[in-house]
């Protein structure tokens, strides 16, 4: 464990999201969106440097690791990319909530003028020049069904689109489909890996998928929620992970990262 020294912000500032960034040298390091910059720690994890500041402090950044790069993305500012030292911007990446690497593309899901939409790079690309987003890499994910994507997840070779009340898969840029059409999920952040599947939290509780159909767990879960606070809190986050953490409120403070 390395602990790093707290953001210079004030402790009422906000923290959207955070994200471990690897490169393939091994080395690492923690993006942080607070309030309207994104920090990463350095190379050693003991100090914080701004990526860029001036941003949204109301749409969080999403981040995706692709080609050895960070790229970085909320639907509102330019899409940029970080590689532990250099910052870009690219004003030819779609402005999206959701960045996804899978199956060798740089994804991006939802904008606020195509809801619906999901884009895509060229196959096997650094994408960096405008040349690797051709206006015709799009896909309509159930438009007109009136729900908006809230999220984008790679599972089993599949890209999963998750909208408010309905689940698409995408298994080729020409082969899309509707996998569920009664399980949504309310946030990106509720998708979370567990027993070779995905928990998601919809309108109506948890869920698990494994890539068939979906198996509600609230029954399970909802005396350990409840005696916790998390039901009652004003915000609150839950990752499964090998360590799980949970959350009743918005982030004030980092106490350390695993670089």
């Amino acid at each position: 464990y390395t602990y790093v020294d707290s953001l210079p912000v004030s402790i009422t500032t906000k923290i959207l999201n955070t994200y471990k960034f690897v490169r393939d040298n091994g080395s690492s390091f923690l993006l942080v969106h607070a309030g309207s910059t994104v920090f990463s720690s350095s190379q050693l994890g003991t100090t914080w440097r701004t990526v860029v500041t001036g941003i949204s402090s109301k749409y969080p950044f999403r981040f995706a690791t692709h080609y050895d790069k960070v790229f970085g993305a909320n639907a509102v500012n330019t899409t940029f990319s970080f590689d532990g030292v250099t910052y870009t911007e690219y004003s030819f990446i779609p402005k999206a909530f959701y960045p996804l690497s899978a199956d060798g593309r740089l994804w991006m899901g939802s904008t606020i003028n195509s809801p619906s939409s999901v884009y895509f790079s060229e196959i096997n690309v650094d994408p960096i020049t405008n040349a690797d987003w051709e206006t015709t890499n799009e896909q309509k994910i159930g438009l007109g069904d009136g729900q908006t994507i809230k999220g984008l997840d790679f599972q089993r070779g599949v890209i999963w689109v998750y909208k408010d009340r309905s689940l698409y898969g995408i298994r080729s840029i020409t082969n899309k489909y509707l996998a569920l059409a009664d399980h949504g999920t309310v946030s990106q952040f509720s998708i979370s890996g567990y027993n070779n599947g995905k928990i998601f939290l919809a309108k109506t509780g948890f869920y698990y998928f494994g890539g068939g159909n979906v198996e509600y767990l609230s029954n399970d879960i909802n005396n350990l929620i409840s005696g916790i606070g998390l039901i009652a809190a004003n915000s609150s986050r839950i990752s499964i992970t090998s360590s799980a953490y949970f959350s009743t409120g918005p982030f004030i403070g980092m106490l350390g990262a695993v670089l």
